[in-house]
């Protein structure tokens, strides 16, 4: 046992005595030390139960207090939300209490006037007691003026006697309207029916009276009847206005009841809104109105019965208008205010009702397209003379519909467009409306005239020579708001007519009249909006958390609405969604400089261009001047690209195309070019660039790595075009090697190189290749030296002086992220001009063929001197020199780049890329002004990796890489919830043209074949991945987009899908057509359309075009293959093997 430490009592109580020892150290010890002994008398003693409660007391007041505390807290917190809630609350009762004092208030004053006015404008009594006490008065055109209507009402009950029945005075709801309204009261001692009977005395005056206002109105009276009796009213009245232009003489027989819409002939009931159809009736025959109320219906063949006609003209009768279709043209030229002239569209906003589709019609010259959708009453078409107009698209929304229209006499194509929205209708409804049909208006659509019945008014301000629209309700809002959100920089007044135009009077009006196009970007819908708003007047933290959340939920509805949008094609979204290259490398550039970055770059620049370079005097040109004329002007107009950001003047396309097409202004603008062209005198504005910088690599450091790109006046940029189109004829390239040009284009370059090394792998010549770099290539050019060259093509004239002009020492303006400068160019040509492709492609033709005829590289160390095409290929600055070892090519490198200096280029011989073939003669290397540039295992061409003996398939390897990058790059965009059809549309639109840009130029090989197709099925697998969850709706994405001559096919397909059968091998690899032959799938997702499709899509333009037959073969493949081997879901990223084909290498040219 322990040992006790402690005394001990007398008399230990029970449990009292017992001892817990607090240390054990000297358990079964001899001996122990003095140093045990001392710390057990100071350590060791007895700790008893006394001990323990007081511990336990401690601990449980610590543990008391620790709890109070926190129940305090917790209460003052409780306290203090209920103080504050208390007092939000007290302040919105004492709100309601100031809100309902007031409308008490307003109460009692108007009962308090209701006692002194008729009661059918006091609150008093419902709308039928209203309308049994008023009666209406009309005759009146549509919008009369309130003035003619009451003075002519108060001279007809003058001249009836009537006017001492009335007990107040007639009054209009309007400013201008159509009819009159009067209210009537009992009078004293006299009933409700004493006072109808008096108002009735008033209805047979007028119907007895045979009165006409003076725009030749009947005039006519009746008692205010609801929207559903007038309903019923309109609806016997249709019938008997039917049976009135059938057979007038039986229109006096029919019996009608306008209360419950009825009508009778003889025993006949043939139509009603209240009464059913009568027993025994042919429903075949009965016309039913589904959505109005009650379902008024008429017979058809009963009325063609009793009037002995045929159903049809019966039918035609209740269904069209009092014109015939016939009378038409006539019927619009008599109404016009003046004569059509020839060339005249006519738009209807409402046309004769027929069947829904389209419809096409032909009276006298005139065609007539209009077209019914299946949920609207009426239709919307246009007429127009064949021989002035053709139709080159035609498009219908639910509302409406849009032409694609080109006069016989002219290139431009005009969009023609009409609508009828629905009178009366919410703003919800208008806006749907209102977006379905300006959607199917294509984004390209430049010149664009709209007229239609949009239901809503509008006020104009007129404002000097602009007129701007003001909606005068939410739903014009509404339609402003998607008429402006157009193009980049959009016009937002009209010019008037435009009496003188200068540079001047451009930059004003670019100034005034156009704006930046508003921004896509996320915006706060109108709910969000009110829950901020409340949210920073209550303060509370819930109205934060609540608006907060509806933002986000806001936020992730357009997000995904937009990559829907997307996935439609539309490019704008496309172009948000995929995001802006080459932003965010000003943080890593500026961490790199010591001085200040954007003293950096304008050093640079200005060393760059700086040049003591003299310009050339420019004269006046003398002798005759050939004015530009008015298609000149309209084709360069056409060419210039729009939506662009735009120069130091803010002039863009779409303000030339605004001014172009305004009173005057086509005329006035080419006068104003014509001034120039015969003086030469180029406004400095037109030379005065804004330079931009683009960064060449992803994360530039230093300033040579970035890339100045010209932003010039796109007045000045339009003269450029005119200039250049009249000089093209004369700087034409005339040798082969340049393939930058007009009717020539990158396949021509590409495949002559891949041809050449084909060769090599053939005749084994020992070729040697280099692709040369030119350092600085537009930057250097000498201007001097390009204006020599062109004025010994283009001569003397006036061209060639304002060429010089144009080229002249001029000032240009740096914009970087850190700030803008001014700096002086001497030299180079501006990247991004106009002129500069040009030019350029000019220079390195004509250095090209210098070189090779100074030197004589025709003579010696051609590598096959039976080829008539030199040893030289270019596409621009992009070349490429082949000769018989390296020795020759080394001699023909320093011919090259002696000649390029004359030109002030110079050959960056260290970016240079060399290649040897195996047979290739002497050493694998070259040296030039005392670089050494070592041979490379291949040749990058335009993203080609080209060697001999390589196969097809290695060669086009890059370019599938390239196409599944592509596709990773917007995989949100094609594998979203989008249209099936659109999303290979854009799959082929986005993908394949990365990939096949240069397919023409690469020989036809099966096994490459096979790999491309393989690719495009795992490329539609991927496509597939979020469709395949939804096999009914999958299955009706895929139906449609099948044309109707194959779906039997699909159908089949369809049925051998559900089953899982094997479906064979061809037809994993073809599809059978409805006229019985198949389709080979070669380089199948991106082939063009054919020929075979249905004629009725022949009007589609490029932007509806349907993917290839080929395109709908993959794409049941790749659903065979997703159902029938799953795994390929999962390994969906895995890369497909380059098939080694060492048989291909044998082949003969």
């Amino acid at each position: 046992m322990s040992r006790t430490v402690g005394k001990k009592r007398a008399e230990p109580l029970s449990g009292e005595n017992v001892s817990i020892p607090a240390s054990s150290d000297d358990e079964n010890v001899d001996a122990p030390s003095p140093a045990k002994i001392a710390r057990a008398k100071e350590e060791d003693r007895a700790v008893t139960v006394s001990d323990l409660k007081a511990i336990m007391l401690e601990q449980t007041r610590q543990l008391q207090a620790s709890n109070q505390a926190s129940v305090d807290s917790a209460v003052n917190r409780m306290e203090r939300s209920l103080e504050t809630r208390l007092g939000e609350f007290e302040g919105r009762v004492s709100g309601m209490d100031d809100r309902v004092a007031v409308l008490e208030k307003q109460i009692e004053e108007l009962l308090r006037q209701g006692s002194s006015t008729p009661q059918f404008r006091g609150l008093a009594g419902d709308d039928s007691a209203r309308r049994a006490r008023t009666l209406v008065f009309g005759g009146w055109a549509r919008d009369s003026r309130r003035r003619v209507i009451l003075e002519e009402l108060k001279s007809f009950l003058e001249s009836l006697k009537v006017a001492d029945l009335f007990d107040s005075e007639p009054f209009t709801t309007g400013a201008r309207r159509s009819m009159a309204l009067c209210g009537f009261q009992q009078r004293a001692t006299e009933t409700f029916s004493d006072m109808r009977a008096r108002m009735h005395r008033i209805v047979v005056a007028f119907s007895k009276g045979g009165l006409s206002t003076k725009a030749g109105g009947r005039a006519w009276c009746s008692y205010s009847k609801t929207k559903q009796e007038r309903a019923k009213g309109s609806h016997a009245g249709w019938i008997k206005r039917a049976v009135s232009e059938l057979k007038p003489e039986v229109a006096a027989d029919l019996e009608i009841e306008w209360q419950s819409g009825s009508v009778w002939l003889e025993d006949t009931l043939l139509g009603s809104s209240d009464l059913p159809v009568p027993p025994g009736t042919d429903m075949r025959g009965v016309l039913v109105n589904e959505d109005q109320e009650g379902k008024p219906w008429v017979s058809v063949k009963l009325l063609a019965r009793d009037l002995k006609l045929k159903d049809k003209d019966v039918k035609q009768a209740l269904e069209g208008t009092r014109v015939e279709v016939q009378d038409l043209p006539q019927l619009i030229s008599d109404a016009a205010p003046s004569q059509l002239e020839k060339g005249s569209l006519v738009v209807f906003q409402e046309f004769a009702r027929q069947e829904p589709g389209w419809s096409v019609a032909t009276q006298r010259s005139w065609t007539v397209l209009s077209h019914r959708h299946a949920c609207s009453w009426r239709g919307c078409g246009i007429m127009f003379e064949a021989a002035d107009w053709c139709v080159l698209r035609r498009v219908y929304t639910q509302r409406g519909v849009w032409f694609k229209m080109r006069a016989r006499d002219a290139d431009e194509a005009l969009w023609v467009g009409t609508c009828h929205f629905t009178p009366g209708c919410t703003v919800a409804q208008f806006e749907e409306e209102a977006e379905d049909h300006f959607h199917g208006l294509p984004k390209n659509a430049t010149r664009v005239v709209f007229q239609g019945d949009v239901n809503t008014p509008f006020g104009w301000v007129k404002d000097e020579a602009a007129v701007t629209p003001i909606a005068r309700e939410g739903k014009g809002g509404i339609l402003l708001k998607i008429l402006q959100e157009k193009g980049h920089r959009v016009v937002c007044k009209s010019f008037g007519v435009v009496s003188q135009v200068d540079h001047q009077v451009l930059c004003d009006l670019a100034r005034t009249r156009t704006k930046p196009a508003p921004s896509l970007s996320y915006r706060d819908p109108e709910n969000v909006k009110v829950l901020f708003r409340r949210a920073r007047v209550s303060g509370s933290a819930a109205s934060w958390k609540e608006a907060l959340k509806a933002r986000k939920v806001a936020r992730k509805h357009w997000e995904e609405e937009r990559v829907l949008r997307a996935a439609a094609g539309d490019w704008d979204c496309l172009r948000e969604v995929r995001g802006n290259s080459g932003t965010g490398w000003q943080v890593e550039f500026s961490v790199a400089q010591q001085d200040d970055p954007h003293r950096v770059i304008h050093d640079h620049f200005q060393e760059v261009y700086r040049d003591p370079r003299v310009s050339p005097p420019v004269t006046i040109p003398t002798g005759d001047v050939e004015a530009f004329t008015l298609d000149e002007l309209w084709t360069g107009l056409k060419q210039l690209k729009g939506q662009k950001a735009v120069g130091c003047d803010l002039t863009s396309k779409e303000l030339l195309v605004g001014i172009c097409n305004a009173e005057g202004g086509a005329e006035q603008v080419l006068e104003f070019y014509n001034r120039v062209l015969a003086t030469a005198s180029i406004p400095e504005d037109w030379n005065t660039p804004l330079l931009i910088m683009l960064p060449k690599v992803a994360q530039p450091r230093l300033p040579r790595e970035l890339r100045p790109i010209a932003l010039g006046s796109s007045v000045g940029k339009l003269f450029s075009r005119l200039l250049l189109n009249r000089s093209l004829h004369r700087i034409r390239l005339l040798h082969p090697p340049q393939c930058a040009g007009v009717h020539r284009q990158t396949n021509d370059y590409t495949y002559t190189l891949i041809r050449l090394f084909e060769l090599e792998r053939e005749w084994q010549g020992g070729m040697a290749a280099i692709k040369v770099d030119i350092s600085r290539a537009f930057d250097d050019v000498d201007r001097d030296v390009l204006l020599t060259k062109l004025e010994s093509k283009l001569g003397p004239g006036a061209e060639i002086q304002c060429w010089k002009a144009l080229l002249a020492n001029n000032a240009a303006v740096v914009s970087s992220p850190f700030g803008e400068s001014t700096i002086n160019m001497s030299k180079g040509i501006k990247q991004g001009g106009i002129e500069s492709p040009a030019f350029y492609g000019m220079l390195m033709e004509l250095a090209a063929h210098e070189a090779a005829e100074g030197s004589h590289w025709g003579l010696q160390g051609r590598l096959y001197p039976d080829l008539g095409c030199p040893d030289v290929a270019m596409f621009m600055d992009d070349g490429v020199l082949w000769t018989k070892g390296t020795l020759e090519l080394q001699k023909r490198i320093k011919d090259f780049a002696r000649t390029l200096l004359g030109f002030g280029l110079k050959v960056n011989i260290a970016k240079c890329q060399l290649y040897c073939s195996p047979k290739c003669q002497g050493p694998r290397q070259i040296q030039v002004d005392g670089t050494v540039l070592l041979a490379g295992p291949h040749l990058d061409i335009m993203g080609l990796r080209l060697s001999v003996g390589q196969s097809i398939c290695s060669l086009i390897s890059p370019l599938m890489t390239r196409c599944r990058a592509k596709f990773w790059e917007v995989r949100h965009v094609l594998r979203s919830s989008g249209p099936l059809l659109a999303r290979v549309r854009l799959l082929q639109r986005i993908v394949g043209a990365s990939a096949l840009w240069c397919i023409a130029s690469v020989p036809p090989d099966r096994a490459a074949m096979s790999m491309a197709n393989s690719v495009q099925l795992q490329l539609l697998v991927w496509l597939l991945r979020q469709d395949l969850g939804c096999g009914k709706q999958l299955a009706e994405d895929i139906a449609a987009i099948f044309p109707p001559n194959e779906r039997l096919s699909f159908e089949r397909f369809q049925e051998c899908l559900q089953k899982h059968e094997d479906l064979g091998p061809s037809a994993s690899l073809q599809l059978s057509s409805g006229r019985g032959e198949a389709v080979p799938r070669t380089w199948a997702p991106w082939a063009r359309r054919g020929s075979d499709y249905d004629e009725n899509d022949s009007d589609l333009d490029d932007s509806e075009e349907k993917p290839s037959r080929d395109i709908l073969g993959g794409l049941c493949a790749c659903i065979h293959s997703c159902v029938m081997e799953p795994v390929l879901l999962d390994e969906a990223e895995q890369e497909i093997p380059v098939p080694d084909r060492n048989e291909q290498r044998a082949r003969t040219a």
